[in-house]
């Protein structure tokens, strides 16, 4: 006989994940490996805000970079995104590591995710990049993004904090 407690969801819980099943279902998923470094990135739409005279349509990105690799370690230096909205202008975003980090993927830890988000001026866009990764051994290697597509014809996740949001790019 084991001690194992059972736990029901109750009716409350059910009605509720019915009422939201679209915001529990991942939309899209894209995924890219580069020597054995696997990137997953799912994007969110957000909602749109006003600004005087301009709309801000929302998007967060969750990225995760995994270490596929059984033995080399690597450290991400750089990062590179292209953002382009739906009338063709494009943004080039570069910076070291991310988030102020210069995150180590290894056999003791072997993914890396974090999340963002991004603002453009047209209700949808196309993001893609590449991150620049180091080997112990000091090579240098390109690991790409892959494209995804930013869409805001899905319904917002959650937009009621958006109009707090300043514009940005990250």
């Amino acid at each position: 006989e084991t001690n194992s407690i059972k736990y029901e969801p109750t009716d409350v819980l059910r009605i509720w994940t019915e009422e939201n099943r679209q915001w529990l279902s991942l939309s899209a998923v894209y995924r890219k490996t580069t020597d054995n470094i696997r990137v997953t990135v799912i994007p969110f739409y957000m909602g749109q805000s006003q600004d005087h005279a301009h709309s801000f349509y929302w998007w967060r990105y969750c990225t995760r970079l995994e270490n596929l690799s059984k033995e080399i370690s690597c450290v991400l230096r750089e990062r590179e995104w292209k953002i382009m909205t739906c009338t063709g202008k494009m943004d080039v975003i570069r910076g070291k590591g991310i988030l102020s980090m210069e995150p180590v993927l290894s056999r003791l830890a072997r993914a890396f995710q974090y999340s963002s988000r991004i603002s453009l001026t047209t209700p949808s866009g196309q993001m893609w990049g590449s991150f620049k990764m180091e080997r112990e051994s000091g090579r240098i290697f390109e690991v790409k993004v892959p494209p995804f597509v930013l869409l805001s014809d899905q319904p917002p996740v959650n937009s009621s904090n958006i109009d707090d949001l300043p514009p940005t790019f990250t």
